[in-house]
């Protein structure tokens, strides 16, 4: 017997079910019991996999304020003239790589949005 996990995943069950059912308990009793461990379990998954979600969202959002600061920074930088010559230019590029970084992380989030599954409801 095995437990499906995702598309093209499974496991095999433990080996704690393969023991079969206690003498004091009927076939019937002894099902129930397995339904409701699996079904407990299965929630707790669904939480951890809500955890998940939110944090991965709270990173992508982080990474892109953070790209965006150092843009800011940079483009600041290259605006001052207390620098030496070449310091202008650089932070400009500068500037330019978080800018590109912004735009890939900003993309690649809203593709992770449109990928994000349905909000289940959790008993």
């Amino acid at each position: 017997m095995t437990t499906v996990h995702g598309p093209g995943e499974s496991t095999p069950e433990p080996w704690w079910w393969m023991v079969g059912k206690p003498p004091s308990l009927s076939e019937e009793a002894w099902h129930i019991e397995l339904d409701r461990v699996r079904w407990f379990r299965m929630r707790a998954s669904l939480h951890r996999m809500h955890e998940e979600l939110e944090i991965l969202n709270e990173e992508f959002k982080r990474t892109l304020r953070s790209f965006s600061k150092y843009q800011e920074i940079w483009r600041k930088m290259g605006n001052s003239t207390s620098q030496g010559p070449g310091s202008s230019p650089y932070a400009y590029r500068q500037a330019a790589m978080y800018g590109r970084f912004s735009a890939m992380a900003s993309s690649a989030y809203a593709k992770a949005l449109k990928c994000t599954p349905s909000q289940v409801e959790l008993a």
